[in-house]
């Protein structure tokens, strides 16, 4: 049985950590009822650093963007301008579509 020290305690902790995590901004919204959604930008710039990220961390293709950070003398992807980000998502996703036809079998069907 909790003694009141160990109230006063827990109270004191409960406080700490409600102090601690942020309210949920104001544009998230219920998804479902269960999980708060933040709303996904869906901007050039921030697409575009999804795609080199995703594509980049999925086949492990990061000295390809260094590649384009060195040719740019930016030292990251965030220093790069939106035409940059898109060329460079661009070129990724040919890096992926030139992958997947390399692995098809000539009497088989696409990768896809």
């Amino acid at each position: 049985m909790p003694t009141g020290g160990q109230r006063q305690l827990v109270a004191k902790l409960a406080l700490l950590m409600s102090e601690a995590v942020p309210d949920a901004p104001r544009e998230a919204s219920s998804c479902g009822g269960e999980v708060l959604c933040r709303p996904l930008n869906q901007g050039v710039r921030a697409r575009a650093l999804r795609e080199i990220s995703r594509i980049s961390m999925r086949y492990g293709w990061w000295q390809a963007v260094e590649v384009a950070l060195d040719r740019a003398r930016v030292p990251s992807l965030r220093h790069l301008e939106t035409t940059q980000l898109e060329v460079l998502a661009e070129h990724l996703q040919s890096l992926v579509e030139n992958a997947m036809v390399a692995c098809d079998l000539p009497d088989d069907l696409p990768a896809r």
